[in-house]
């Protein structure tokens, strides 16, 4: 399948890829079922880019919720990162049981996201991403602006293989006139 993403009906647009890490998933207990989920840092420097797409490949996920690390008051405190729900409960798969459309290529569009979601946080602007993979292992939190996706599988055949891979994300920019 096509790994680059179509940009949205409307716009004559082209997409441009936003440098990101995404990390394995991670397992909240050692124990069977738990929570799972995977950690998207992006690079730093981003500038004016804001996040427009999220590509990946679907391997054997039934539905995700995605988070958002941000800075968020806590009364007249200092601001304190914490995660911010952007997607809930996307369904990946018809059919969690078999495995039909378990491996297919999927595109999330930011536009979909509850207005809680930041797209310029997601450019890099809220924390530099480093040379290893991201800190999804609570040894050290992802920075401001990293996207967390809580994964799902509710079929016992496949929840210990679940994950999202080569995952891509992008930002769409008006296609520059034709010069003559």
């Amino acid at each position: 399948m096509k790994s680059e993403p179509q940009p949205p009906p409307s716009a004559a647009s082209q997409a441009v890829e936003i440098a990101c890490k995404s990390g394995a998933p991670v397992q909240t207990r050692a124990e069977r079922p738990c929570p799972i989920h995977q950690d998207v840092v992006f690079a730093g420097g981003g500038g004016g880019d804001r996040l427009d797409s999220i590509v990946f490949r679907n391997h054997y996920v039934a539905s995700i919720s995605v988070y958002q690390r941000q800075l968020a008051a806590d009364g007249a405190g200092p601001k304190a990162p914490r995660w911010v729900p952007v997607l809930r409960d996307e369904r990946l798969m018809a059919h969690p049981h078999f495995e039909d459309d378990a491996q297919s290529q999927r595109t999330l569009y930011t536009s979909r996201f509850l207005p809680a979601f930041d797209a310029r946080l997601c450019a890099g602007g809220g924390g530099e991403a480093d040379d290893g993979p991201p800190p999804s292992d609570g040894a050290r939190e992802p920075p401001v602006g990293s996207l967390r996706f809580k994964l799902r599988q509710p079929s016992m055949m496949w929840s210990s293989c679940m994950e999202l891979r080569n995952l891509r994300t992008y930002m769409y920019q008006s296609k520059a006139p034709l010069s003559r």
